[in-house]
């Protein structure tokens, strides 16, 4: 009985070994051809229109849960923390899913040795245990590195994930509550009746609760966005067996043809929309929709630059994504710049709205959190420690001596426009 009982682990182990090998194979001449493809003007035209279309998506996700999350007597005050929340759940579902993304032979491999591993009646065994899970690393790991490729989940992930989250105004909020400046909305009494005002104030406090308050966003913040993270890969696993798999390929090249026309369209109405009611002068038009348009019409090109910024260098250190931090980064000072400019009476309300939408808009979607948590999920601790604490703090620094400056020595004046 036990000699039975080895030969059937035997022959398990030679199958599961031999079908690994053959889709790990596999896996690595399909990623060969899919870099050679992901050159081409066609996906580069498909991955560019889905940029846009979910970039303005994401950036009109981004304001609609910002307003929503902005009331009076809201127990978190800043309404960063909750796209950004958002954003990472998305993501992290994206990343784990095996069934919306699945392409080709390899996958199929892996769940047939899957599936018989599971079958087996030795499969509490801890060989057939370790090999199960080995297998199902493999195979996670070959889809990820195919999904990559595709242009629909480069839409989904980088642009509206990436622009549903923005780094920038998370460290924006830090400086904020370093500098006492963060808004608390609050319900004043009047006539002994609990009526709501929409007065902002804001209280004075010394360095040492400014101090608590700034690690109060910075943890309430990455551990919220990393509790996100890991709710987002549990669902994908829970609802896996009840997800479609990927549509045929006449299908997905009559959505591809959908995306295009829909993201040309989408963007050219919106650049339409901000000439047209410039154009009319209509003061009460300019000052409700003005922001937004612009947010929209800047946030495909944040959304470029970070895309291509990281394709080429984030694989320059591999244990510091150079391209995100870059981007995140040179976000975070074009921020400060435009937010610096917009609370000095120097504009006027066209100018107001144009720096507005280049804060919410392009710095907005040039930022990511979403990006920054999965990376952080997928580096060794160390290094993830490394690369965090220090996105976080050359970002705050930089913040502290542009916003800082004129903060501190002048004054912020209120803008003329707000979104």
């Amino acid at each position: 009985m036990s000699q039975g009982i080895g030969l059937a682990d035997d022959r398990h182990a030679q199958v599961g070994e031999t079908v690994t090998n053959d889709a790990a194979a596999y896996a690595n001449t399909l990623y060969d051809e899919e870099n050679q493809r992901i050159s081409g003007v066609p996906t580069q035209i498909l991955i560019i229109t889905n940029l846009i279309l979910f970039a303005i998506l994401g950036t009109l996700t981004r304001v609609g849960i910002q307003s929503l999350t902005s009331y009076t007597e809201a127990p978190i005050t800043f309404s960063s923390l909750w796209y950004n929340f958002t954003g990472s759940f998305i993501m992290g579902f994206l990343v784990e899913d095996c069934k919306i993304f699945n392409y080709g032979k390899c996958t199929v491999i892996y769940r047939q040795e899957i599936q018989e591993l599971r079958q087996s009646e030795h499969v509490d065994q801890i060989g057939s245990h370790e090999r199960m899970t080995e297998t199902t690393k493999a195979a996670k790991k070959t889809n990820l590195s195919k999904k990559k490729l595709c242009p629909l989940y480069i839409g989904l992930t980088t642009g509206f994930c990436g622009c549903l989250t923005s780094f920038s105004s998370f460290v924006q909020d830090i400086f904020l509550a370093l500098a006492d400046e963060l808004p608390t909305r609050r319900y004043q009494p009047q006539d002994h009746t609990s009526t709501l005002l929409s007065s902002i104030t804001s209280t004075h406090r010394n360095f040492g609760f400014s101090l608590m308050a700034v690690m109060a966003v910075i943890l309430v913040t990455m551990s919220l966005c990393f509790s996100a993270w890991l709710l987002g890969t549990y669902a994908a696993q829970i609802i896996e067996s009840y997800l479609p798999d990927c549509a045929t390929k006449c299908d997905r090249n009559l959505i591809d043809g959908f995306f295009i026309f829909l993201a040309c369209s989408s963007w050219i109405i919106i650049i339409v929309l901000v000439i047209y009611s410039h154009v009319l002068d209509t003061e009460s038009t300019v000052n409700m929709y003005g922001p937004l348009l612009f947010s929209l019409v800047l946030a495909p090109l944040g959304c470029f630059i970070r895309y291509y910024v990281s394709l080429y260098l984030n694989s320059r250190i591999i244990s510091f994504p150079l391209g995100t931090f870059a981007v995140n980064v040179a976000g975070t000072v074009i921020l400060g710049i435009s937010y610096d400019l917009q609370h000095v009476t120097l504009w006027g309300i066209l100018g107001c709205q144009i720096l507005q939408g280049l804060q919410s808009g392009f710095c907005g979607c040039l930022t990511t959190v979403s990006s920054l948590i999965a990376e952080l999920n997928s580096l060794p601790r160390k290094h993830a420690y490394i690369y965090g604490a220090v996105s976080i703090l050359v970002s705050l620094c930089l913040l502290i001596i542009i916003m800082g400056s004129l903060l501190w020595l002048k004054g912020f004046t209120m803008p003329l426009c707000v979104i």
